[in-house]
């Protein structure tokens, strides 16, 4: 199975993109996403959200001057979350997003990669920004990377909706 990615810059339809993939599909996901937690003035703080258990904890906070990762968060929460994703029963993984917090997290990241080489579809949205381990994601066989900075969104949609229907994979 080819895994999703989904990359582009900031506030360009990413997670709606990818929501709007999961809604019309219908698709059973395991994962997490993150959302928005704190607007701190500079920017927004960001927890992350295990999608079945909804357990969330914080990935960054401001500490007055900048906003700070919490990579401790990977290694507990987000572990586990993508070990239990390996193991679930839905066939499909969402990953948003991956991003320059977990950057330094190889536990993390491993888990990432042993899930993108499963049975599992994984649907991530990546960012944009030059990260060697996202660079190295986006350069598997494996995967089929979208860039909404290159290609609309609905061609995006409609590319994915056919990739999707074509493995059959549906619930």
């Amino acid at each position: 199975m080819m895994n999703i990615l989904i990359t582009g810059k900031r506030h360009i339809g990413k997670s709606t993109l990818r929501q709007h993939i999961i809604e019309t599909l219908q698709l059973d996901c395991v994962g997490f996403q993150t959302i928005q937690n704190e607007n701190v003035g500079i920017g927004w703080t960001y927890q992350f959200v295990d999608i079945k258990t909804k357990e969330r904890q914080p990935i960054s906070f401001y500490d007055g001057l900048k906003i700070q990762g919490i990579p401790e968060t990977f290694s507990t929460l987000g572990v586990q979350c993508l070990k239990n994703a390996f193991y679930a029963s839905e066939n499909y993984v969402l990953m948003d997003e991956l991003g320059r917090f977990e950057r330094h997290n190889q536990d993390f990241i491993a888990c990432v990669h042993d899930l993108l080489s499963s049975s599992k579809t994984v649907l991530a949205v990546i960012k944009d920004e030059p990260i060697p381990y996202l660079n190295e994601i986006k350069q598997r066989t494996d995967c089929c990377l979208y860039d909404l900075n290159t290609i609309s969104f609905e061609e995006a949609f409609q590319a994915i909706i056919f990739q999707l229907q074509k493995e059959g994979r549906m619930k």
